[in-house]
């Protein structure tokens, strides 16, 4: 997780969650940690079991050009760094004066490097 605090954050190695006080559960679909400086984490599996079903969770995107099979689990990530201009979203991403909405990564190492 990234963090401008210094101090200790959520991260995961080998499929196993380090850090990850919060709602939800480590092992289950869902998991929001959040900490007093204004740090937000959240990670979200969700099943889309149709071509339908993508076309209603992601409408603003061009979901018929993924060009994959369904059913698929895709996973939302939300990363807040507070005091920064970053913000990673399932929908749209900010890093400093840069905007990414409606991206589509798949079998890929990263979907966005920086640096």
């Amino acid at each position: 997780m990234l963090s401008n605090s210094g101090q200790p954050r959520t991260y995961m190695r080998n499929n196993e969650w380090f850090n990850a006080g919060g709602e939800g559960s480590p092992s289950a679909k869902y998991l929001k940690v959040k900490y007093p400086n204004g740090d937000v984490a959240t990670v979200e599996f969700i099943n889309l079991d149709s071509l339908d079903a993508a076309n209603k969770r992601y409408a603003e995107t061009p979901v018929d050009d993924w060009g994959i099979e369904y059913p698929i689990t895709v996973v939302e990530v939300t990363m807040i760094a507070a005091n920064s201009n970053i913000r990673f979203g399932p929908k749209e991403t900010t890093i400093g004066g840069i905007n990414l909405k409606n991206n589509f990564s798949a079998f890929c190492g990263a979907g966005l490097t920086v640096g």
